[in-house]
């Protein structure tokens, strides 16, 4: 809650949490270590087409379940 709360009393009006985080809280270091880990996923998932092809299958998929109930949700309500 401590974090929240500092988030809430330091933001700027267009900042969500994670801009907010990256930008104003964290320190270089900690900042460097993020990046390294995200260069590092993208240099283990990049290059393996097949998962790319599963994964935007599988996003496609459950995006049409969502979108799916949420029509039959507001079908229901009328």
């Amino acid at each position: 809650m401590k974090l929240y709360k500092q988030y809430r009393d330091t933001k700027s009006y267009d900042d969500d949490f994670l801009r907010w985080l990256l930008i104003r809280k964290l320190n270089l270091k900690q900042q460097l270590a993020i990046i390294f880990v995200l260069w590092m996923v993208w240099i283990i998932f990049a290059p393996n087409l097949v998962f790319w092809v599963n994964f935007f299958k599988y996003t496609i998929i459950i995006s049409l379940i969502t979108a799916l109930i949420a029509f039959i949700k507001k079908r229901l309500k009328y």
